[in-house]
């Protein structure tokens, strides 16, 4: 059994929904973001959907996210094995802590009229849902033999401190694409490694097929599975990894990082200067044209521009 609970994103016509794409059960929504307390988009419009019908739920969504969540374990912790995906939106807009009076409910859209203290709570929130739903998983007595991956998909802005970072959301630069990756699996990961292994989002999807007992061969998958160096059986690999978001590009060997920013080059050593702030391609040109050599040649097995 699978289920889709939170953000989903990628479409909600005929074909695109969470229900099309594999999913047995969804809860949430399709659009980048809604309100906390109100479920409303941002033009104004109901926005939360069981599968593919409108819901009229009371509560923070935040909290109404974990329940879900909670609700499945339970119910399937007795059949098969089961995947559950939820995507809270914690730290998108709108600013809405849970505390907020009934008569704010519309505000938090404008950052400029939000707060640290606000984006604080907000996270509080998810953090304490994160913890029900890992008491859910003993609860069911399914910790040991459950394979847990916190991440996010960007870096923050505005309200979120990511020194010593660089910039953020919306960016290649290592404040908008350097995210948290925790996983956690007792029966096959020893507590409390740093592993410091360079990784992408698209190793996920790899390393989950290969928990399941799925042979991913033949797959063409962009990521690598994860679980030999997670066992420890394998040391780390060095394999470049590449980016592409509007007019700027990355590439990532090693420590070396290499940033096209709307045409202007730079090369750094992450491991010395992990806020990018001295540009080294002058230095090390040859450095410099073997990344963007690998970036052109991987650009050239995407299918749009």
């Amino acid at each position: 059994r699978t289920a889709m609970v939170g953000k989903w994103h990628l479409g909600q016509g005929a074909g695109f929904s969470p229900n099309s794409h594999g999913f047995d059960r969804f809860f949430g929504f399709h659009t980048w973001t809604i309100g906390y307390h109100d479920h409303r988009t941002p033009d104004g419009m109901p926005g939360l959907y069981r599968d593919d019908e409108l819901v009229d739920e009371d509560g923070y969504l935040t909290d109404i996210l974990t329940n879900e969540a909670v609700s499945f374990i339970e119910e399937e912790s007795s059949s098969a094995p089961f995947f559950l995906y939820l995507a809270y939106n914690t730290g998108l807009p709108p600013y809405q802590r849970p505390d907020l009076p009934e008569a704010r409910w519309d505000t938090g859209w404008d950052v400029n009229e939000a707060s640290r203290e606000d984006y604080a709570a907000m996270v509080e929130s998810m953090d304490q849902g994160i913890g029900r739903i890992l008491n859910s998983l003993e609860d069911v007595k399914l910790t040991d033999n459950t394979l847990v991956i916190f991440t996010y998909d960007h870096g923050g802005r505005h309200l979120v401190d990511s020194e010593p970072l660089f910039h953020g959301f919306a960016t290649l630069w290592e404040g908008g694409i350097r995210v948290p990756l925790i996983m956690r699996w007792p029966n096959q990961f020893s507590n409390e490694q740093d592993i410091e292994q360079v990784s992408i989002a698209m190793d996920l999807t790899a390393t989950m097929l290969a928990a399941a007992g799925q042979n991913e061969e033949g797959l063409a998958l962009d990521g690598s599975n994860l679980l030999p160096i997670l066992q420890s059986e394998e040391g780390e690999s060095t394999r470049p990894l590449f980016w592409r978001f509007g007019s700027m590009w990355a590439a990532r060997k090693d420590n070396w990082k290499y940033v096209v920013d709307d045409g202007t080059q730079f090369l750094f050593d992450l491991k010395a200067d992990i806020g990018e702030r001295n540009n080294l391609f002058a230095n090390h040109p040859e450095v410099a044209n073997e990344l963007r050599e690998g970036l052109i040649e991987w650009n050239q097995t995407l299918s749009a521009p």
